[in-house]
């Protein structure tokens, strides 16, 4: 197989996580040097991890619960190596992380382990013990620390990874308790947290290693204010902010994510620049540049491809000239108008600090901006009581009401994909494989992109009633109830300012949204926080 193309029983058995692993060695070995098979399978380096994480999503319901069985493995006082846990520091996607002491040399370290059903998977654990590996030689004052593995017993092989304590919290906090007190950092503070970031995303950029999820939470702080940049992908495959798109790769926390990022391109340094940037545009102003009411990932995605990034100064007139031309450089669209890499960023950054005169911008007046209004919050909160079908079902009706403002077949295609996964019955041949997952997962991000953008040059309400479908696929594409929901409520959205600017009722477009969540609330589809049961073909027929 080393020479030889693969063959298609080979290709399904791999697919479905069940290739002996020498055979999956030779495999990967013989992408590395065949351009066809690649693009035949879209198989490039993240789609690989890609397709190791979602053959754990797919057998995790036969995994015990994450909590339980840390809770009654992982007890404080129990041994991992050569460590004796004590209290848990923090709880992520995939993971837990204890504070531990070395029991011979007594080092306090940050311990992550796995949680069980990722442990369960060999791939997950090789990937893992890979990445450590490069991670520990990668030592610099602006990188979290993470200890060289150590040989390994009693079957905790490549589970869990030794990193410094540090106990100065995170950015986000920090972000967190200046925007309760109403305070913004002063220039020479957001100086230099910004050049120690850069500097430690420059030294990771030198070794040819991309973060692609640079954001507060991940930008840490010691106990002397110190930024370290942690959490290089090691474990935030499936953690909850962490999307993937059409390509399948990851792509990072839409907040910050760079738009070659959301449009599902290869994340490059330049990515990092665009997020370190958009966190030093929150620093700066304590807002983010591209905010949604009501928080759908995919409303913001399209902010971060197409709207121009706000000036920092329009918030914070007394921002330094020189800076903020630095952050804006950083969220630049395209990545060759951006710094290249960290390296460059933090020379942009000393020269942003020699002295300048202040000039202060007079504070612009807030125009509210027209539009339909609704309670976006309470809208996203009573969708999460349906199931996640009853919810794309909704968002599809939603968008169905204003198609006739745009004829381009994409956004239709958008629509009649999303309305196929409402129906879709959970059929092992068709939901349990992971090659189909990964298939249904391309085809809806590529849908809704491709219809964001259809009609663009045609009108107003023929852009809305695009997003509305984009929207729909979108919410199909959802992992979880919450972005579901979200992505739901931005298609209702885009539908009503569809039919303002189509000159059709707002009104009746309203009314009708609220009695269909009322019909799919009354039919009990499925508990709230599930995927729930199809919904019918026939469910609309009377009064619909």
């Amino acid at each position: 197989m080393t020479h030889a193309c693969p063959s298609d029983e080979q290709w399904e058995r791999y697919y479905q996580g069940q290739l002996p692993a020498d055979q999956t060695e030779a495999l990967h070995r013989h992408l590395d040097s065949c351009e066809q098979c690649r693009q035949r399978t879209c198989l490039h380096e993240d789609n690989l991890a890609l397709l190791d994480d979602i053959r754990v999503v797919v057998d995790r319901t036969a995994a015990e619960p994450a909590d339980e069985f840390l809770g009654r493995r992982y007890a404080r006082g129990a041994r991992v190596g050569p460590y004796e846990l004590q209290d848990v520091l923090g709880v992520g996607g995939m993971a837990k992380v204890f504070r531990a002491v070395h029991t011979e040399t007594g080092l306090v370290v940050a311990l992550k382990i796995l949680k069980g059903e990722y442990q369960a998977s060999a791939e997950i654990r090789a990937r893992f013990a890979r990445e450590e590996r490069a991670l520990a030689e990668m030592q610099h004052p602006n990188i979290v620390r993470i200890y060289p593995p150590e040989s390994r017993e009693g079957g905790d092989e490549r589970i869990w990874i030794a990193m410094e304590v540090l106990i100065g919290g995170s950015l986000a906090d920090w972000i967190a308790r200046q925007r309760r007190a109403d305070r913004r950092p002063k220039p020479d503070k957001l100086l230099a947290t910004s050049l120690q970031a850069a500097r430690g995303l420059g030294a990771a950029h030198a070794q040819g290693v991309v973060h692609r999820d640079i954001k507060p939470s991940n930008l840490l702080l010691d106990e002397q204010g110190r930024v370290k940049v942690s959490d290089f992908g090691v474990v935030q495959a499936l953690d909850s902010t962490t999307w993937v798109t059409g390509t399948g790769q990851h792509i990072g926390t839409p907040a910050y994510m760079s738009p070659e990022q959301c449009k599902g391109e290869r994340a490059t340094p330049a990515s990092d620049v665009y997020s370190l940037g958009a966190t030093m545009f929150e620093l700066a102003t304590g807002r983010l540049p591209f905010t949604v009411e009501g928080g759908s990932p995919f409303a913001q995605m399209l902010k971060h491809i197409s709207e121009p990034a706000p000036d920092p100064r329009d918030l914070q007139p007394k921002l330094p000239g020189r800076l903020a031309a630095v952050i804006l450089k950083c969220l630049e669209k395209d990545p060759q108008d951006r710094f290249a890499n960290g390296d460059a960023l933090c020379a942009a950054l000393d020269e942003a600090s020699r002295p300048e005169p202040v000039v202060e911008r007079p504070t612009p007046i807030a125009v509210a901006e027209a539009g339909v209004r609704v309670n976006i919050p309470m809208v996203r909160q009573q969708l999460e009581r349906l199931p996640q079908r009853s919810i794309i079902a909704w968002a599809c009706r939603c968008a169905r009401r204003v198609q006739r403002f745009t004829k381009d077949p994409r956004a239709d295609r958008a629509i009649e994909m999303a309305e196929a996964a409402t129906a879709a019955t959970d059929q092992a041949d068709e939901q349990r494989t992971s090659a189909r997952m990964l298939s249904r997962m391309q085809q809806l991000r590529a849908a809704s992109l491709a219809a964001a953008y259809a009609d663009a040059d045609v009108g107003n309400a023929a852009v809305a009633a695009a997003r509305a479908a984009a929207a729909t696929s979108a919410c199909a594409a959802a992992r979880c109830v919450a972005d579901a929901a979200a992505d739901a409520v931005f298609a209702l959205e885009s539908a009503l300012i569809a039919a303002r600017q189509g000159e059709a009722s707002v009104t009746t477009c309203w009314h009708d949204a609220q009695k269909d969540f009322r019909r799919l609330y009354r039919a009990r589809l499925g508990a709230p926080g599930t995927i729930g049961l199809p919904v019918p073909p026939d469910f609309w027929a009377e009064g619909g």
